[in-house]
């Protein structure tokens, strides 16, 4: 019972982390955009 919760949370960490490397990502581009 412990390894499907376990990867479970594995798997949204890794969500979480490219959603705000997404983020960044379109904030820096923004900016760049903005300076242009």
């Amino acid at each position: 019972m412990t390894v499907p919760w376990f990867f479970r949370l594995q798997r949204e960490n890794t969500y979480m982390t490219t959603k705000s490397r997404l983020l960044r990502c379109t904030f820096s581009l923004k900016k760049k955009l903005v300076k242009e």
